[in-house]
């Protein structure tokens, strides 16, 4: 990948991003394209692409993490957000949990490549982890990168964050909005948790005349959930 050009696009959405963070990003997209080939990680095949809808697009989370932070990142996939999470925010210990075996090794082969010693994967169902006892309530934050709908999203997370921790979803292009937000608070309070806010932000490659816009719903966790939360995955979707 080409680092300067990262560096640039980053600039252009005002993005910070060291040379040495570049340089680790560059080389993480460059083994991902090329295990791509065979094992199919990604739908986003081109280089300029992935620097914006993958990496890009994962860093607009930095600011919302606290400093030392304990992450998990559920549906992780080829490591979206978390692998720039923890290359660009080495005080974080992040964890990306997917349910596919080939994406976390994917993942923690990208670790050792790039030495990330606090990045691990774990292939799980989220609502099956989350009633282990060394998950339960054990994450300052947790992050969905994901097209299920918010309430889905939140009873598959509830279970993980600590209380005063926070829920923090990604949701592409008119994915969400103000009334789906507001349908889930019932089931939010119930989990234990509540919406603060939904940011919109707008990412850009004027060269390519491309625009990604993308939805953050931050929610906190105020009080402890319900042990029989979360339930099984059909229940889940089914109410």
């Amino acid at each position: 990948m080409d680092t300067a050009l990262f560096i640039e696009i980053c600039r252009e959405n005002s993005i910070p991003c060291t040379a040495a963070e570049a340089e680790k990003l560059s080389a993480f997209a460059d083994f991902l394209l090329a295990e791509n080939e065979k094992y199919n990680l990604t739908a986003i095949r081109d280089e300029r692409a992935v620097m914006l809808r993958h990496l890009c697009d994962s860093m607009t989370l930095i600011p919302y993490i606290e400093k030392g932070a304990r992450v998990l990142d559920i549906g992780s996939g080829a490591g979206f957000p978390a692998v720039p999470l923890a290359v660009c925010r080495p005080d974080l210990t992040v964890t990306a949990l997917d349910a596919t075996s080939k994406k976390v090794s994917f993942i923690n082969a990208a670790a050792a490549r790039l030495k990330l010693s606090r990045l691990t994967a774990v292939s799980a169902r989220a609502e099956e982890l989350a009633h282990d006892p060394a998950y339960r309530e054990a994450f300052d934050i947790v992050t969905a990168r994901a097209v299920s709908r918010v309430p889905v999203l939140a009873e598959l997370a509830a279970g993980f964050i600590k209380t005063g921790g926070h829920l923090l979803l990604m949701k592409g292009e008119n994915s969400v909005t103000a009334g789906e937000v507001s349908d889930a608070a019932p089931v939010m309070r119930l989990l234990g948790l509540s919406h603060i806010r939904t940011d919109e932000l707008t990412l850009t490659d004027s060269e390519l005349s491309e625009t990604l816009s993308r939805t953050v719903v931050v929610i906190e966790k105020v009080s402890p959930t319900p042990a029989a939360y979360p339930r099984r995955y059909s229940q889940i979707i089914k109410n």
